[in-house]
């Protein structure tokens, strides 16, 4: 039952993906309620399941673990701190961070399921998560993206939203990055087998079209960042080579496709869509230049408590012609910093520095069925570090992170007892 349920989060989350955080999805007893606070519920759910069977199993193992919890231990204190003093329930204040939490949940069942069990079933949640957003994609791909949950229609003109020379915003960042990492497993799934499936290079090209179609800069960056980093990693110059003219010939599928079907769409080149990511005083998009006002007023904010931050459940302040517009600064790291301050910051970096180092670890010790999935999920959370730059981390981390560990401590613990029983 627990598992079915999960599943339904798990697909209605990703049709609302861009309004995860954003939108109640109904009202109880005068509280908004959001799909990330059923998500939450669920996972404190699981957390009591490990506690109750004993299913942490992370003795002696060296994982990323410890800095985990401790950032989650961290992030509820900067929660609870503040209950006398909430102002309001911020968008995307305390929700926030709230997908730290899921981890317990798909931790949880890497150590009740057997390797071949589990392998299928994280890999339905990549599926899942997919069809969801293929939906949310097909649905807005007529109705078109509106941007008035967060700001009125006057000051998305004042930041450009309403002249984005994109065109109609089809999909949010944490939607394309959903896509791209199931585009992602499907292609380490065709290097890992040898052989090419059709049925999967036709899911691959829907999901490729879907995301580009949304032209995200920031989803599209960093997954090409973290897919670059693991084939760095992983294969010589030549497996290099053949690997890239594979990615060559499906992306030339893929913008002859888009170029045909889908012109009206591309009013900016590749090329200036990706450096008004990086220049905001050039900003073709419109949107840069409001995100670089937005963490510039954060830094200003974080000035004032740098050690501790100024806890969750405050308001965001984003001052705009001595107007208070309460946004996020749209970057994860300066949202910790203001938030949870510098220790938040730096038990942040200690969990990279952990998913690097038990990757090198662990990577070559895993069962085979397991391997595809431990890469997607270490390329997932790496792409998190540039993803972390234009905005909060994707609602999917905690659920990523949590499979990641998971493979890791059961094929750990398997080898252990195999080990031991052989004599080897």
């Amino acid at each position: 039952m627990l598992r079915v349920l999960f599943f339904i989060l798990i697909y209605s989350s990703s049709v609302l993906w861009i309004d995860f955080v954003s939108l109640p999805i109904f009202n109880l007893m005068g509280m908004n309620i959001y799909p990330v606070d059923l998500f939450f519920i669920f996972s404190i759910i699981f957390f009591f399941l490990i506690i109750k069977e004993k299913k942490f199993n992370v003795e002696k193992i060296k994982t990323p673990f410890i800095p985990y919890i401790l950032i989650l231990i961290w992030f509820l204190f900067q929660i609870l701190r503040n209950i006398p003093y909430y102002k309001q329930s911020a968008i995307g204040d305390g929700r926030s961070i709230l997908y730290f939490f899921f981890f317990f949940i798909t931790y949880y069942y890497s150590q009740k399921f057997t390797p071949e069990t589990y392998a299928k079933f994280s890999e339905k949640i990549l599926k899942i998560s997919a069809l969801g957003a293929l939906l949310l994609f097909i649905i807005e791909l007529y109705l078109g993206h509106r941007f008035s949950i967060l700001v009125d229609t006057i000051k998305e003109a004042n930041f450009g939203y309403l002249v984005d020379p994109r065109g109609v915003r089809i999909l949010g960042s944490s939607d394309t990055f959903n896509l791209l990492i199931f585009a992602v497993y499907l292609i380490l799934l065709t290097l890992y087998q040898g052989k090419i499936s059709i049925g999967r290079i036709i899911l691959l090209l829907i999901s490729l079209i879907a995301a580009f179609v949304s032209q995200n800069r920031t989803a599209i960056i960093s997954i090409t960042f973290g897919f670059c980093i693991y084939l760095l990693l992983n294969y010589r110059i030549k497996s290099l080579i053949k690997i890239f003219i594979f990615v060559i010939v499906i992306l030339t599928l893929v913008a002859v496709f888009l170029n045909y079907f889908f012109p009206k769409h591309f009013f900016l080149s590749i090329g200036e869509v990706m450096t008004s990511a990086f220049d905001p005083f050039n900003d073709k998009v419109g949107t840069t230049y409001w995100r670089f006002l937005a963490i510039q007023s954060a830094l200003e904010k974080f000035a004032e408590k740098p050690i501790l931050g100024e806890g969750f459940g405050q308001y965001w302040n984003l001052y705009i012609n001595n107007e208070v517009v309460f946004l996020p600064p749209h970057n994860e790291y300066v949202t910790i910093l203001i938030k949870s301050g510098i220790i938040g910051l730096l038990l942040l970096f200690a969990i990279f520095y952990k998913i690097f180092k038990s990757y090198f670890i662990y990577k070559n010790v895993i069962q085979h069925n397991y391997k595809p999935l431990l890469d997607t999920m270490f390329i997932a959370l790496i792409s998190a570090l540039p993803y972390g730059m234009g905005f909060e981390f994707y609602p999917y981390f905690g659920l990523y992170f949590g499979i990641y560990l998971g493979i890791i401590v059961k094929n750990v613990t398997d080898l252990k007892k195999r080990t031991i029983f052989t004599g080897k």
